[in-house]
């Protein structure tokens, strides 16, 4: 009897000192649980021990204090670049000019709705795509060493448009922008042509008012002198007074507009029409 009052009072005292020794141990597994379910803020509370579990409590307090930090640093850089990222999109989506970004092996891995546009490759888009089988003009130019230049991208089924490039080559694959400079190049012709035209009218023009004057002193001077039955001579000066006044009045409208004048639709006489035509025909060869 007495000694199973002693080792009753053995497992009494003994208990107390054995959940003192495992409660630390107890915290410690809840905490790792915490963390391997995704609660960074998990620690083992009160590990003021000077022992072995008091330095490992410490030591895991440590590791996962470092992992939130770690962890908020992460998605902070990350709400960051997706920040930047819908800015970056949202700059592409406005700009008139289209921009390809190109990966390494030469597939499209960026771009915005105005290169679709400008390339006009249909509903398919252009994200995951050969640039060589898009677009090989520009593909051309990537396997280059050009930074600018000028290229003319033929439209499925369309006209081929003229656009200006620049390339920027990086380390994750060249970076191309362009626009469409065809309407500019038309314009430039235009103007280049008008500017030809207007020389040329004026050159033309500086004979006629003195062929004009020099016809009309005729008819004044011979005009009276001449027999009454011979036309001939009238004939002549009016057709050189009429044919002046026809070619400036072209010269002036080629000269203004950089084009032949309109046609001015009125009634006229066939038959007088084919006496001219036969007259100057007569002219030109007696």
């Amino acid at each position: 009897l007495v000694s199973l009052l002693l080792v009753g009072i053995a497992v009494l005292a003994a208990l107390p000192v054995a959940e003192r020794l495992v409660r630390p141990f107890s915290a410690l597994v809840d905490a790792a649980r915490k963390v391997a379910m995704g609660d960074l803020s998990a620690r083992v509370a009160d590990p003021r021990r000077n022992d072995e579990v008091g330095t490992l409590a410490n030591a895991f307090n440590q590791m996962t204090g470092r992992l939130q930090e770690q962890n908020t640093a992460l998605v902070t850089a990350n709400d960051q670049l997706d920040n930047r990222r819908a800015l970056i999109e949202a700059v592409m989506a406005g700009v008139s000019a289209g921009v390809i970004a190109v990966a390494e092996d030469g597939t499209i891995r960026i771009a915005n709705r105005s290169a679709t546009e400008l390339i006009g490759t249909g509903a398919d888009g252009l994200v995951g795509r050969p640039l060589a089988f898009v677009a090989p003009e520009l593909a051309d130019l990537v396997n280059g060493n050009e930074r600018e230049a000028i290229a003319q991208v033929a439209r499925g089924g369309g006209e081929p448009r003229t656009l200006a490039v620049r390339i920027a080559r990086t380390d994750s694959g060249p970076i191309l922008t362009f626009d469409d400079i065809t309407q500019q190049l038309l314009d430039q012709r235009r103007a280049a042509w008008s500017d030809v035209a207007r020389r040329i009218a004026h050159e033309i023009k500086n004979p006629l008012t003195p062929i004009q004057l020099a016809a009309e002193r005729l008819q004044r001077r011979y005009g009276s002198k001449v027999d009454a039955d011979d036309t001939t001579f009238e004939r002549l000066t009016d057709t050189i007074v009429r044919q002046v006044g026809d070619l400036r009045r072209m010269v002036d409208e080629f000269s203004s507009f950089a084009r032949m004048p309109k046609p001015v639709f009125k009634e006229e006489s066939l038959l007088d029409i084919a006496r001219q035509a036969l007259f100057l025909h007569e002219v030109a060869h007696p």
